[in-house]
């Protein structure tokens, strides 16, 4: 693998180009959302905004541990924390729920764990030769072990886009030309726990369209078929137990922009514990890291995070930045690759 960056052979020109847009980046960061016409909701820190949703979900699941039906159970408790029930999409998909009532809340914890640490070992192998210093391999591991720190607190087991996001971590780590299978199902799982996932499955498709990869373009287009049933009969069971007189969602388009795309990235992850300008310059420079990595990997997980990003600047209102929990795992291992994106641009900028 080439370990040097997607700058490597760009002009003077064209690296002040790139070096004039990462400080606009940066600087958009600094700008009141007012000033640019969005809304400024305050930020929540995650034990804020996770204690009724955790409350709600552990409920949830206890009584599917003691055979009450998912869609009952989950309408009644939905009504007793005043969510609403409308439209479908209020309701999560049951699979966790299933899952973590079958084996109980202590196995679930542990199963989380050792999907993270699956999580790190697939980036560990993925990581192999990325870099001209092996020890920064290291580095890149850390530094998504530091993205999906939070699954190490056990009261966030019970958080949908928390599994979702490790096992689309996994999945793009274990993607091989030959081997993409093992993809295909972390993707999955990944899908079946949050239907937020669909971006990632439809990139990985996109992927596959557009490298030719003919064996593999039909599975993710299975893939996507089957959710787009299992969708169906998802609301048509909840369709089954609301009323009429259950409240609905304000809905979720909410034009944060710049700022909201910033405050999910940095909220979930382990950067959310800097001052907010540090988290925001942060959050930009591993956007950065994953552009300037010269590979397909690079490529996909940079499209990735802009187009989560661009989902979160649109949509969500303030209490669902917990989202930026899809991507987390990801986010930060981009700044392994800022050293090599440097030495790459001051080359381009001062050639000896």
């Amino acid at each position: 693998m080439n370990a040097r960056s997607r700058f490597a052979s760009l002009g003077r020109t064209q690296a002040v180009i790139v070096i004039y847009a990462l400080l606009m980046a940066i600087g958009i960061g600094f700008i009141p959302p007012q000033s640019y016409g969005t809304s400024s909701p305050k930020p929540v820190a995650i034990p804020q905004i996770a204690d009724a949703d955790l409350l709600l979900y552990r409920s949830i699941n206890a009584r599917v541990a003691v055979g009450k039906p998912y869609y009952p159970v989950a309408a009644k408790e939905l009504r007793r924390g005043n969510y609403p029930l409308k439209p479908f999409v209020t309701f999560r998909l049951p699979t966790l729920a299933y899952v973590m009532a079958a084996i109980g809340p202590i196995a679930a914890i542990g199963l989380l764990w050792v999907l993270m640490a699956a999580t790190l070992l697939a980036w560990w192998r993925r990581l192999d030769g990325a870099f001209d210093d092996p020890g920064r391999r290291i580095t890149g591991v850390m530094l998504v072990a530091a993205g999906a720190a939070i699954a190490l607190q056990p009261k966030y087991a019970v958080m949908h886009e928390l599994w979702a996001g490790l096992l689309m971590a996994m999945a793009l780590a274990l993607r091989q030309p030959k081997r993409w299978w093992w993809a295909v199902i972390a993707a999955t799982a990944a899908l079946m726990i949050r239907e937020l996932a669909l971006p990632f499955v439809l990139l990985m498709a996109a992927f596959a369209l557009f490298g030719k990869r003919w064996k593999e373009l039909p599975a993710w287009a299975v893939l996507v078929a089957v959710f787009g049933f299992v969708m169906s009969l998802h609301a048509a069971e909840v369709a089954a137990v609301v009323r009429e007189s259950d409240p609905a969602s304000p809905g979720w388009l909410s034009i944060g922009g710049w700022q909201a795309f910033l405050r999910s990235m940095r909220m979930t992850s382990a950067i959310r514990v800097l001052p907010e300008w540090i988290g925001n310059i942060g959050v930009i420079l591993a956007i950065f890291g994953w552009i300037s990595w010269r590979s397909a990997t690079g490529l996909f997980g940079a499209l990735l995070l802009l187009g989560y990003g661009i989902i979160f600047m649109v949509l969500g209102r303030a209490d669902n930045f917990y989202w930026g929990l899809l991507v987390a795992p990801l986010l930060l291992l981009g700044l392994a690759f800022l050293p090599r994106a440097y030495a790459d641009l001051r080359t381009a900028m001062l050639p000896t």
